[in-house]
């Protein structure tokens, strides 16, 4: 084909649109044909199978969140935000933050979640923060960060960390392999005193 427009078909076997297979020879570990000097150049070649190789995941680092809570909101009412992450095998993981309002004025208390296929969540332990607006709605604070919540985070200031134990992680992942401790960066807005504070995350 000229477009080599090759995709893996269930197999792992590199087809085109047409039905055609990518043909190759096997070559040694060095990187040179098997047996080049003595094999038949066409009734060796052999359909190209990728099933058999892997990638290395990139797992989610950072993540920022631009989110508005109602300002009309009352005690005990609460919004929820949803975001996919990937862990270190690859698997995309879902993220629920779970807002409450808290009955302290302007203030609101979170608590992460894992979100299974079924939509079912699972609590991160320790994943609880409070995040505190001026009365003109800009962030004036994250406090009271559970275990599972570095505040600051290390790497930035006006960042929170969030670590999310691999045996949760676990629960949603495929295969055979455990993804390991999924290490976040939570960038939430910058805070600050009333004509500090940013509307830059959640406000």
């Amino acid at each position: 084909t000229r477009s080599g427009a090759f995709e893996p078909d269930q197999n792992g076997d590199l087809v085109n649109t047409a039905g055609y297979f990518l043909q190759g020879w096997l070559l040694n570990d060095d990187g040179t044909i098997v047996n080049a000097a003595t094999q038949d150049q066409v009734s060796s070649l052999q359909t190209v199978n990728i099933a058999g190789f892997s990638s290395i995941a990139d797992e989610t680092q950072n993540l920022s969140l631009v989110a508005n809570l109602p300002a009309t909101a009352v005690a005990t009412d609460t919004e929820t935000t949803n975001v996919t992450v990937f862990d270190s095998i690859g698997n995309p993981q879902t993220l629920q933050f779970t807002w409450t309002k808290s009955a302290v004025a302007n203030e609101w208390n979170a608590a992460v979640s894992l979100l299974d296929s079924s939509g079912t969540a699972t609590a991160i332990v320790g994943a609880t923060f409070d995040a505190d607006f001026n009365p003109d709605g800009t962030l004036s604070a994250l406090n009271n960060a559970g275990a599972a919540i570095t505040n600051p985070s290390p790497n930035n200031a006006n960042f929170l960390q969030l670590t999310i134990p691999a045996a949760t992680l676990a629960a949603n992942a495929t295969g055979a392999s455990t993804p390991d401790d999924l290490v976040i960066d939570l960038n939430l807005g910058t805070p600050g005193a009333v004509g500090t504070g940013q509307a830059d995350g959640l406000s």
